[in-house]
């Protein structure tokens, strides 16, 4: 990993459990943005106690690679899915670096 790479963590808590039309467009998604140049890992994960949280754990080469996720058409279609069924109408991300 180089020194210039950026781990993203998002969690996405959902009102009444992770709607169909979010779980749908997540293979869409998934396979778009693994194929987007800069991208090293791209995992949603579902916690097996319920699905009202969908966790993504991302890996980036740099900055304008995750950037340019950001601005993606897909990434942009996902959000308007997801939007109306958050708490709080809004995700968790931070971004993160690795230091060992």
């Amino acid at each position: 990993m180089s020194d210039d790479a950026v781990i993203v963590l998002a969690m996405l808590t959902f009102k009444n459990g992770l709607p169909r039309e979010v779980r749908d467009f997540l293979p869409e998604l998934v396979a778009k943005t693994r194929a987007e140049a800069g991208c090293i890992r791209y995992v949603p994960h579902l916690p097996s106690e319920n699905d009202s949280k969908l966790y993504f754990h991302e890996e980036w080469e740099n900055a304008t690679a995750l950037e340019k996720h950001a601005a993606s058409e897909h990434l942009k279609k996902f959000r308007e899915l997801a939007a109306p069924h958050l708490v709080d109408g809004k995700s968790d991300v931070t971004l993160w670096r690795a230091i060992a």
